[in-house]
C-alpha cells in the first residue's frame, strides 16, 4: 500500500528516481498546492513517517459492524424552531470554553484504537457539556484503555489483546451503555483510573488484558466505584434517511447534547491534509477510522463537518481537520454515533 501510495505521490517523477522517501511526497504536497484547484492545502506531517506502511496502517482501526443495529438509528423529526435558527457555523469549543476535553488533541500512537479514542472522547466532551451550568462542570475522561481492553468480542469484534488491531464504534458505546467505563486519559495521566499504555510510537504492541482495577496507583477510588454508565446510543445514517435530514439530524444532537463520533474512510492522501475542506484526491482506500465530530461551517461557499483526530496536534490544522458535507465524503456521512448520558 505504501508503493501506492508514493507512486501516486510521485507523479512527474520517474519509475527509476523513484524511492521509499519524503522527498517524493513532498514534491506532490508542492503541486497539489500550487494547482489551486483543491479545496484544502497539504503538508506533511513531522510526526507521520511515510516511509513507514505498517506504522501509516498502526494510525487506523475502525470496523464496519457486521450486526449494526438498526434500532439505534434515530427516527428523526426537525425541529421547526430549530430549522428556523440554525447558525452558519456552530463550533463546540467556542460554544463550552471551559471544557478542556473539546480541545485536547489525543495521540493513538501507534494502535488501532481510534474507535475506543473517537467514542469515550466523545462521551468525555459530553460529560463536560451537560454539567456545564455548574460553578465548575465536570472534567470526567472516559478511558480508552478501559475499552481497548475490555470490549468483548461479540460487542466491539476486539479479541483478547487485540483492541490496537480494530473495534466497532456502535459496540464501544453499547458495552458503555450494558457495562460502563471506568476514567482514564493519555499515558502519565495522575488523576484517573485507568490511564493510556502508550506514549509513543513504539510499534504494534497488542493491548493488555482487561483488568478490572485502576491501573494508577495514585487514584483512590475502586474501579467498580469509579466504572459509569451511559444511558443510551443513537445512531444517524445517510443511508436510512435523506441526506438533508441527515445533516440536519446531526447539527440538532451536536447543539442539543455535543460531540458525536463518525465512522471515515482513509484515502493516501489524508495523511497529509493541513488545511481547508478536505475532499478525496486519491481513490485508493487504504482503511478505516474514527474521529469526533465538534461542529460545522462554510469556507469561500463549502460547507463542511469541523472534525477532531486522533493523531496528535502535529497532524492537520493543529489536530483538526474539515471535511465536505452533504456529499457522504470519505463515507463521511454514513453513520454517526452518539452516547447519551
Amino acid at each position: 500500500m505504501i508503493r501506492q501510495l508514493i507512486l501516486l505521490l510521485a507523479i512527474g517523477i520517474s519509475h527509476a528516481q523513484w524511492n521509499h522517501n519524503r522527498t517524493e511526497c513532498k514534491a506532490w504536497v508542492k503541486r497539489h498546492n500550487a494547482a489551486g484547484n483543491s479545496t484544502w492545502r497539504a503538508k506533511l506531517a513531522p510526526s507521520i513517517n511515510y516511509e513507514d506502511e505498517s506504522e501509516m496502517q498502526h494510525l487506523i482501526g475502525a470496523r464496519l459492524s457486521p450486526n449494526f443495529n438498526s434500532v439505534l438509528v434515530a427516527d428523526y423529526k426537525p425541529r421547526a424552531r430549530l430549522l428556523q435558527n440554525l447558525p452558519t457555523s456552530y463550533d463546540l469549543r467556542n460554544v463550552y470554553p471551559k471544557c478542556a476535553s473539546l480541545t485536547f488533541v489525543r495521540n493513538q500512537y501507534s494502535c488501532g484504537g481510534c474507535w475506543a479514542f473517537a467514542t469515550m472522547n466523545s462521551l468525555s466532551d459530553r460529560t463536560c457539556i451537560k454539567t456545564y451550568g455548574q460553578a465548575t462542570p465536570m472534567q470526567r475522561g472516559w478511558s480508552f484503555q478501559d475499552m481497548l481492553e475490555c470490549c468483548d468480542e461479540a460487542t466491539c469484534g476486539v479479541a483478547p489483546t487485540q483492541g490496537c488491531n480494530g473495534g466497532y464504534l456502535d459496540g464501544a458505546y453499547l458495552y458503555a451503555l450494558r457495562t460502563g467505563v471506568v476514567t482514564g486519559e493519555q499515558a502519565n495521566d495522575s488523576k484517573n483510573c485507568k490511564p493510556y499504555f502508550i506514549n509513543s510510537f513504539v510499534g504494534l504492541l497488542p493491548a493488555p488484558t482487561c483488568r478490572s482495577y485502576c491501573t494508577n496507583p495514585l487514584f483512590t477510588k475502586s474501579y467498580a466505584t469509579d466504572r459509569m454508565r451511559i444511558r443510551g446510543v443513537k445512531a444517524y445514517s445517510s443511508q436510512t434517511m435523506a441526506m438533508e435530514d441527515f445533516i440536519l439530524a446531526v447539527k440538532d444532537a451536536l447543539i442539543r447534547r455535543g460531540t458525536l463520533s463518525a465512522f471515515l474512510e482513509i484515502h493516501e492522501d489524508f495523511y497529509a491534509y493541513s488545511s481547508g475542506v478536505y475532499q478525496v484526491s486519491f481513490p485508493n482506500l487504504l482503511g478505516y477510522h474514527a474521529v469526533r465530530v465538534i461542529g460545522w461551517g462554510v469556507e469561500n461557499g463549502v460547507r463542511y463537518w469541523l472534525c477532531v483526530n486522533s493523531w496528535g496536534e502535529y497532524w492537520g490544522d493543529r489536530g483538526n481537520f474539515k471535511i465536505l458535507m452533504g456529499q457522504n465524503t470519505a463515507g463521511i456521512e454514513r453513520y454517526m454515533i452518539e452516547g447519551v448520558l
